[in-house]
């Protein structure tokens, strides 16, 4: 993220100590992964997150794009039954 919003910067990004490279772990995500992500998200573009589901292997997988959201305002009453519907395929009945 440091060298996507300060382009130029790759020796800064090297030297962060937080990161969270979640492209990397992506991969390894076999559990049931639902990426809530914004189209108009200023912070984390939106292929980001596209990129990340496509790289993970789990079988259980879905991508919402949430029309004119950024970064927040994610927790919408159109985004929030598809939230329930995603936990309410797991929960012990």
């Amino acid at each position: 993220m440091a060298e996507h919003h300060y382009p130029g910067t790759g020796e800064l990004a090297k030297n962060l100590q937080n990161k969270w490279d979640s492209l990397a772990a992506a991969p390894y995500i076999t559990q049931p992964m639902l990426i809530i992500h914004g189209t108009d998200d200023t912070l984390i573009p939106i292929e980001m997150g596209r990129q990340i589901y496509a790289a993970a292997p789990s079988k259980t997988k879905q991508f919402l794009s949430v029309a004119g959201a950024g970064h927040t305002g994610l927790w919408r009453s159109d985004t929030l039954p598809k939230l329930f519907a995603f936990i309410d395929q797991f929960a012990f009945r």
